[in-house]
């Protein structure tokens, strides 16, 4: 027996009967935490929607669509909104193999197949009536029944040991991680990479786990804490004394007119204090920066030997030149290039 009809959110109250929704429907059994109630007066003028022992829900509509639980026999009453559909099996001992039934696989694919509507959010009950259903002798579905519960039993004590596991390896990653990030020495330095080296398989189960370990070296790198200092390295402010020669003579050659100059970073702004021979500097110090154009796509051609670089090509490790590609003329890339080098022609030094 199956029934679709307007649920009135105003018709609430704080106790009487249950009212079940779809977000109260699971395959595993009803979750009534949050349980909507009505007056005995509604439930008594919806008494086609009365909820039975023994009966089999299934939601109808909306994201949960295809969620189906079985009523237990001790269950006192409750009644149903539009989005959830009484299936009442003729012989209730049949109910446990259509439940087992509407929560498989293929009858999941049968219900996304024939959803109806613009946005195909909604299953008719003609619609449902017409699925067909592989029915074993009564006897049979009882094993099947038994069998199914027995092998879920399985599955949950081996999802809970995984996610003990899981756990585990995640307390054993954040250890791994700040012992690295939080190194002062290279003694805690190497006993961080000990816990990594030693506990490797654990903590690159998941893509997760080897994006916070790459994020870890870089960290390290760029404060000095990824390889010990060697005493006999040329200080960076030499370096940065060589850069700043090499920008006077581009000025120089090129004719480039001078800005103001970036201010010096002040020590309140450090992220952390750097090793000896480093010093902080303003990133338009030692670059120069070009912007790009913001090409029309009605500018762009089949094929040339010029091809935009855009968004989507560009990731932290590579580009990736076939990603969407496109192209320009040759003449557009030339005239791109002037704009880009008169872009230049004014820096700070």
């Amino acid at each position: 027996m199956m029934h679709f009809r307007f649920e009135l959110a105003q018709v609430y109250v704080n106790l009487g009967i249950k009212f079940i929704r779809s977000q109260n429907v699971w395959d595993d059994g009803l979750w009534l935490e949050g349980i909507a109630y009505i007056s005995p007066e509604i439930h008594q003028k919806m008494n086609n929607t009365i909820v039975q022992p023994g009966d089999v829900l299934l939601n109808i509509t909306g994201a949960s669509i295809g969620r189906s639980a079985l009523i237990p026999l001790n269950f006192d009453e409750a009644n149903v909104s539009q989005h959830v559909a009484i299936v009442r099996p003729i012989l209730r001992e049949m109910n446990q193999w259509i439940h087992l039934y509407l929560i498989s696989p293929m009858t999941f694919k049968n219900i996304m197949d024939v959803q109806v509507g613009i946005s195909r959010e909604g299953l008719s009950m003609t619609r449902l009536k017409d699925f067909f259903i592989p029915l074993p002798p009564l006897a049979e579905q009882k094993r099947i029944v038994e069998k199914v519960d027995e092998l879920m039993s399985l599955c949950d004590r081996l999802q809970a040991a995984k996610q003990t596991r899981d756990t585990l390896r995640q307390k054993l990653r954040g250890s791994a991680i700040d012992s690295l990030m939080n190194a002062q020495t290279d003694e805690e330095l190497q006993k961080g990479w000990a816990i990594v080296r030693d506990n490797w398989v654990e903590l690159s189960q998941s893509p997760e786990d080897v994006g916070d370990l790459r994020r870890s070296v870089l960290q390290l790198a760029v404060r000095g804490k990824l390889l010990p200092q060697n005493p006999m390295d040329e200080p960076a402010n030499n370096l940065l004394e060589e850069v700043f020669m090499e920008k006077e003579k581009i000025v120089y050659q090129e004719s480039i007119s001078r800005e103001k100059a970036l201010p010096t970073v002040e020590e309140a702004e450090y992220f952390h204090y750097l090793p000896a021979g480093w010093t902080y500097t303003r990133l338009g110090e030692i670059s120069f920066f070009v912007n790009g154009y913001a090409f029309k796509s009605e500018t762009y051609v089949s094929a040339s030997n010029h091809q935009l670089i855009r968004l989507g090509n560009v990731k932290n490790d590579l580009i990736l030149l076939d990603q969407n590609p496109a192209f320009i003329p040759k003449e557009t890339a030339l005239e791109n290039i002037k704009s880009a080098n008169s872009n230049l022609k004014c820096i700070s030094v």
